[in-house]
């Protein structure tokens, strides 16, 4: 990755966005998820960046996932508290856990560094999120804030996918 991608990337998190209309209309995806995207409009209104959101058959496992330019940039993973992972290596740098439980987040600062080595390939480090996040109207606040994306009042409910559609 050049830094320009990076530097630009940084740019775009930094902006005003908004999230663009209303969330689509949910998807069966590997006959065990159910998956809507939501495009997201940088302050010229342009829709370069996208919000996917995944509901795991069991609704245990729920993930927001925010893509710029078809790039992933940032992806928040609602798991259960007692679920941990082991950070990677380099999460102590950052003064993050060696490992991480429950919901977390894979965030564009914490792993700028390793996209600009090794490319948009995956975003290795975790932060634990503070405070409590069990829904994805819960997450999509934390997304919007991390993110500076403004979510309009009408915009703040999230209807689940129906049974008939995990």
């Amino acid at each position: 990755m050049y830094d320009a991608e990076a530097e630009e990337t940084d740019a775009w998190i930094a902006g005003h966005k908004s999230l663009a209309g209303y969330l689509r209309p949910w998807n069966k995806i590997f006959n065990r998820q159910s998956q809507t995207r939501w495009a997201v409009r940088d302050e010229n209104e342009i829709e370069s960046g996208e919000l996917c959101l995944t509901v795991s058959a069991d609704w245990i496992y729920q993930t927001i996932v925010c893509t710029f330019r078809q790039r992933m940039i940032y992806r928040l993973d609602i798991a259960p508290v007692r679920e941990c992972h082991d950070n990677y290596h380099t999460a102590w740098k950052q003064n993050l856990p060696a490992l991480v439980c429950g919901p977390h987040v894979h965030g564009w600062p914490e792993n700028r560094d390793y996209v600009k080595q090794n490319g948009f390939i995956r975003m290795p480090v975790r932060r634990p999120i503070e405070g409590l996040v069990e829904t994805l109207e819960n997450a999509l606040g934390w997304v919007a804030q991390d993110l500076n994306i403004h979510i309009a009042p009408d915009q703040r409910d999230i209807t689940m996918p129906t049974r008939e559609l995990i």
